[in-house]
């Protein structure tokens, strides 16, 4: 289960400056700090059946490292995300065959164990079987990462800035993540409220696929 908040940075006219903030780093684990180069392409049916189960299925590549990774179900308020997450890393050539070829059988076979894995209800693989796959969206950022200790909690903070793609359109992408990965969501939460406090950020609702949807059907987000 993935828990995170999302946070729209986009009116920061120097985004890179927040993780120069004393008190931010205050809070921040020595040493972790790291910059990823990411793209992510999004895949679903021609009629959109992933999309229709609140579904998403994703091929991402950060640096030299590919992870195809299903998420589900779950909810979105006030900028925090709760959803089922399964991944599994792909080497460099099965990437490149998956994105050549979504179809593959190993593909098929990760869908099959993940709408298991993630447990989401009235799901099934039968809903896409023998149903082409095509990539649908990609967006390409830099990740400057680091690892924070709030109260008793671990949190991953990504700064992403890059663009979205999707339908031959694209739009600027500039936000920041919280992702919890050890401790306490309220704590998650109250570092979120904190953080979009001292820096004027406001809860992002729209996922970065979402966004690229919307682009795509010339729909503006609210």
């Amino acid at each position: 289960m993935e828990t995170e908040i999302k946070l729209d940075a986009s009116h920061l006219s120097q985004p890179r400056e927040l993780l120069q903030d004393a008190w931010l780093i205050s809070l921040e684990i020595p040493g972790k700090r790291n910059t990823l180069v990411m793209d992510s392409r999004y895949y679903d049916t021609a009629d959109s059946r992933l999309a229709s189960s609140a579904c998403s299925l994703r091929l991402r590549r950060e640096n030299e490292q590919h992870i195809l990774s299903l998420k589900g179900g779950g909810s979105v308020e006030k900028g925090l995300y709760r959803r089922a997450e399964w991944s599994v890393p792909l080497t460099a050539a099965e990437a490149g065959l998956f994105m050549l070829q979504p179809d593959i059988k190993k593909a098929r076979h990760f869908l099959s164990d993940a709408w298991v894995a993630c447990g989401m209800p009235g799901i099934s693989d039968r809903r896409i079987q023998d149903q082409p796959l095509t990539q649908i969206a990609c967006v390409t950022f830099t990740r400057q990462l680091t690892y924070l200790r709030y109260r008793n909690t671990l949190v991953e903070l990504a700064l992403d800035q890059g663009t979205l793609s999707a339908a031959l359109r694209t739009a600027p992408l500039c936000e920041i993540e919280l992702e919890l990965k050890q401790g306490d969501v309220a704590d998650l939460i109250a570092l979120g409220r904190e953080l979009a406090s001292r820096f004027s950020l406001k809860p992002q609702n729209a996922s970065k696929l979402a966004r690229c949807l919307a682009l795509a059907a010339f729909r503006p987000m609210p």
